[in-house]
């Protein structure tokens, strides 16, 4: 077993970048509800005039043709903020991961840490890294469902595809509406609102986790494997020397 020095992790610069950042998206989401509402305001007074004009026997001709326009534009937003608020997300976690791995000189990069993506990566290496506690952990857990809506709307043009398993798994089935056809929309703000809040809540915690670690990586071999704790997790959590075996990769997690 060989030890490294203790360090302090400073996350400060990053922890500014991200609150930045976040507040920006507060702020970009709170004026798009704006002009949401005033784009529905205007659509719905089109409407009333076009019927009038028209005659209402043409109404529900019309109201189809309005209805798309309702609906599908809004949802066009709806779906490119997701985008949005999972990058900042992820790239908050590989600013964190790469400052961890310069500041404290340890021996993997986050590149070497396999993970089906970026953000399962990201995870692995703060768990193997810092004892990220289990609340922390299990929160992380939660943004899976979040990254596979963002990987149909950013791989696959928000088209499920058929035959797909995920297509008999409507996420988000109250805010999020499923087409016949295996496309779909995010129906509501409400939604990002909430998703940006457990960004908020998983990086401001992770920050806080790390920055009140005195991080002293212990490299443990076992067979062909090597693994590393923080001193802290090895001392309280690993006595026993069965429980030093990795764990199995869970390599069918639904990333």
């Amino acid at each position: 077993m060989s030890k490294m020095q203790a360090n302090k992790v400073d996350l400060s610069r990053e922890e500014e970048i991200f609150r930045f950042e976040v507040e920006f998206m507060h702020k970009y989401l709170k004026h798009f509800e704006q002009s949401i509402i005033h784009h529905d305001k205007v659509l719905k007074k089109a409407l009333l005039e076009d019927i009038e004009y028209a005659g209402k026997h043409n109404a529900s001709i019309l109201e189809s043709i309005y209805n798309n326009d309702i609906l599908k534009i809004p949802s066009l937003g709806y779906n490119s903020s997701l985008l949005l608020i999972y990058s900042l997300l992820e790239s908050t976690l590989l600013k964190i991961c790469s400052e961890l791995h310069k500041q404290l000189k340890l021996p993997l990069e986050l590149a070497e840490i396999k993970g089906g993506n970026y953000f399962e990566s990201s995870l692995k290496y703060l768990q193997t890294f810092t004892a990220l506690n289990d609340d922390l952990y299990h929160l992380g857990k939660d943004f899976v469902p979040y990254q596979k809506i963002r990987n149909y709307i950013a791989h696959n043009g928000a088209v499920i595809p058929n035959g797909s398993e995920n297509a008999k798994n409507k996420l988000f089935a109250s805010s999020i509406t499923y087409n016949n056809d295996g496309s779909f929309y995010i129906n509501n703000i409400k939604f990002l609102k909430a998703f940006l809040s457990k960004v908020e809540k998983f990086i401001y915690g992770c920050v806080k986790l790390i920055g009140q670690l005195n991080i002293t990586p212990v490299k443990v071999q076992v067979g062909t494997i090597i693994k590393y704790y923080n001193e802290e997790e090895y001392d309280s959590l690993y006595t026993t020397p069965t429980l030093l075996v990795p764990e199995k990769d869970d390599d069918d997690m639904p990333f």
